[in-house]
């Protein structure tokens, strides 16, 4: 039996949220509008229901459940509805969210019977990014379900995930119930979920597919009459491959694969739906079936989008709000720049006629079950750049995790003053300038992998590390009081390296302010140089500022590589692979040389581009290597067969490229030259190896 703790209209919870009258119920609880008296705004409270049971242990379940919201409050993505408190009342825990006035998705799907896929592949994109984000910061959903996908905005295409951290109070309530855990809602679990209980990122992409699948089709993809039924179809039965998927048919069945070790991860998916939604509203949607065993059944004609409601729908159970979206996205540059700012995806809208036809068969293809998920560049557009207004020097650039923002360190051409930009407009103008604490250019930054508001910028003074939400930066002079020539974060977001003129490696932990004991030494000083972290936080890289390369472990020892005694080799920069197994290092007479961190072995290095190498960078899934050359080219390497496509670059860009980074999803390549004010974008088109 489940204890109703005394929630009513009137109420004041934990002296700040007054409840002004139920929003919906769930399995967990019930959900009330509230107003916040002290940022005077409207919220979503959830009041958890527990069961009644001894003191003690009811403040273990309390303790769980408040652990459990206060880990889903870390996610700071537009796609995910924010977490903005969690307190205690009476004993209860209670969530506080923001308020969002629309439809879930399951009520827009039972309202209309089923959607069309192209506006099915607009909402799924979204979800995507917001997985992908989430599963970055070690964050499993394990509830995804159409009634947790919220639908805001004037069409009601604006997708937000909400419930994160749910499933796991529903799980501590049940087990304290003494009913066994609960995770996740029958239709919409995976296999391995109902095998072995495992709730790892896959479960949640099969939950997403199962979504998809129902919007398009206007049920769920296994049912039965039973729970034993249900479960019994979904561990054993085939799928019914989708009728009304069109091209969504192929990833639909990707990520219903009952193997989760090949299903796509949710980056790759956010990268494809968001190709398909780029389809043309009256193209009829037809691609050939993939091959291989799994192929998708003909593709269905997709009906144009539904006109959206002229009055709002009703707010959904477990709704919570927030902003509106902006006004519809212009071309060009600025629509670019809002691309980038509104969230990761393909920017294949530019591309027309059959060429989409091509790339979109080819994304589709890609997500089939006979093939592999990896995609090579095929090439790379321009698409237009971004210029920091007061003509200062490019140094570095960033993207944040979700890929809203980019961020430019700069500096004046004496370097005697410096500044970050932060590009989220839409007109192609830093929407915010910052200028470097202490003075003196800014010569290196790293945006925090967990937050899209953190970031971290080397400088004279040594660290600042900004809030870009408050517009404010706390600066840390290194141990040896040195200037800092670059920073990197630690994939963990809890230590920013340093790289000190000195030639020296000092670590931060952010947390508390504090430098951690000891440091690394690279071989030489100067003002330049460059730190990394591997993506799985094993590996440090430094190249110093005469080009010798040294990487340690981080649980210690000498380092792993030194290439600081290899004559005529000359690095210029770094890169890690994705898997942060391999260290790619481009050299200005050597080529693009690969080092194996585990054999401890140089491959035979990628020869060219003639300009000589300057800059390196790799796809987020590895197949691809950029590379940026003294001319000002970039050349992008299939790392599979050792091809190459070059991308040549207005001579208006400047001269050798000397920052490469693609994009968290790889869609975009930011690269420019440190002579130059500007940084060229490239829209970069994939197809399968």
């Amino acid at each position: 039996m489940i204890l109703r703790m005394p929630g009513a209209a009137g109420t004041l919870i934990a002296g700040r949220y007054l409840l002004s009258g139920p929003a919906g119920a769930g399995g967990t609880g019930q959900v009330w509008r509230a107003h916040d008296q002290l940022m005077d705004r409207a919220v979503a409270v959830k009041e958890i229901l527990l069961p009644p049971q001894p003191p003690d242990a009811r403040a273990v379940l309390v303790a769980r459940a408040v652990r459990e919201a206060r880990t889903a409050a870390r996610l700071d993505h537009p796609g995910i509805i924010t977490v903005y408190d969690v307190v205690e009342h009476d004993g209860t825990p209670w969530i506080v969210t923001g308020l969002a006035a629309g439809p879930s998705l399951g009520a827009e799907t039972a309202r209309l019977g089923s959607l069309p896929w192209q506006r099915a592949a607009r909402i799924g994109q979204q979800v995507a990014g917001a997985l992908a984000y989430a599963h970055a910061a070690g964050i499993v959903h394990r509830d995804l379900k159409p009634d947790n996908i919220l639908l805001a905005g004037p069409s009601a295409d604006r997708a937000l995930v909400t419930d994160f951290g749910i499933a796991g109070i529903a799980d501590a309530v049940a087990e304290l119930a003494g009913t066994g855990p609960r995770t996740g809602t029958l239709r919409y679990l995976a296999p391995e979920q109902l095998d072995d209980g495992k709730t790892g990122p896959p479960a949640d992409l099969w939950a997403l597919g199962a979504v998809l699948y129902t919007a398009v089709e206007g049920r769920p993809p296994f049912g039965g009459s039973t729970q034993a039924a249900t479960v019994t179809a979904i561990l054993a039965k085939p799928l019914a491959p989708p009728a009304q998927a069109g091209p969504l048919g192929g990833l639909i069945e990707s990520l219903l694969s009952k193997d989760p070790a090949v299903r796509p991860e949710a980056a790759a998916v956010a990268s494809a739906l968001a190709g398909l939604a780029a389809w043309p509203a009256g193209d009829p949607g037809t691609v050939p079936a993939a091959p291989g065993p799994a192929a998708p059944a003909p593709a269905a004609a997709a009906p144009a989008p539904a006109a959206a409601p002229a009055t709002p729908a009703a707010p959904a159970a477990t709704a919570a709000a927030e902003p509106e979206p902006r006004v519809p996205r212009p071309g060009g540059l600025a629509g670019l720049v809002e691309s980038v700012r509104s969230g990761p995806r393909l920017l294949v809208g530019s591309v027309t006629g059959i060429a989409m036809i091509a790339v979109l068969i080819l994304v589709v293809s890609l997500f089939a079950p006979s093939h592999p998920k990896a995609q090579a560049a095929l090439s790379g557009t321009l698409a237009g750049s971004i210029t920091d207004p007061g003509g200062y020097q490019v140094k570095d650039v960033g993207f944040s995790p979700d890929g809203k923002t980019i961020a430019g360190a700069f500096a004046s051409s004496g370097q005697d003053s410096g500044r970050l930009d932060i590009w989220t407009s839409a007109d192609g103008k830093p929407a915010k300038t910052l200028t470097s604490s202490g003075g003196g250019a800014v010569t290196g930054l790293a945006y925090s992998p967990k937050s899209a508001s953190a970031v971290a910028a080397a400088g004279p003074a040594g660290v600042a590390v900004w809030n870009l939400a408050a517009g404010q930066a706390r600066t840390y002079q290194d141990p040896g009081g040195q200037p800092v020539a670059d920073v990197a974060y630690s994939p963990d977001g809890r230590t920013v390296a340093a790289f000190t003129s000195a030639g020296d490696i000092y670590q931060l932990d952010v947390a508390t302010g504090k430098w951690l004991a000891g440091h690394l030494t690279a071989a030489s000083p100067g003002s330049a140089g460059e730190v990394l972290y591997s993506p799985d936080g094993t590996w440090l890289a430094a190249l110093d500022a005469k080009g010798a390369v040294r990487v340690w472990n981080r649980s210690g020892g000498a380092p792993a590589v030194d290439t600081g005694a290899v004559t005529g080799f000359a690095p210029q920069a770094l890169a890690f692979s994705p898997d942060g197994r391999t260290l790619a290092i481009a050299s200005a007479s050597g080529g693009t040389r690969m080092w194996n961190l585990a054999a401890k072995t140089f491959s035979a290095p990628l020869a060219g581009p003639a300009g000589l190498p300057r800059s390196v960078a790799y796809s987020p899934d590895g197949v691809t290597l950029a590379v940026g050359d003294a001319d000002g080219d970039v050349v992008l390497w299939n790392l599979a067969t050792r091809q190459q496509t070059t991308i040549a670059r207005p001579a208006s860009a400047g001269g050798a490229v000397t920052t490469l980074l693609f994009s968290p999803v790889g869609d975009v390549l930011a690269a420019a030259s440190a002579t130059s004010a500007s940084v060229s974008l490239y829209s970069i088109k994939y197809a399968r190896t």
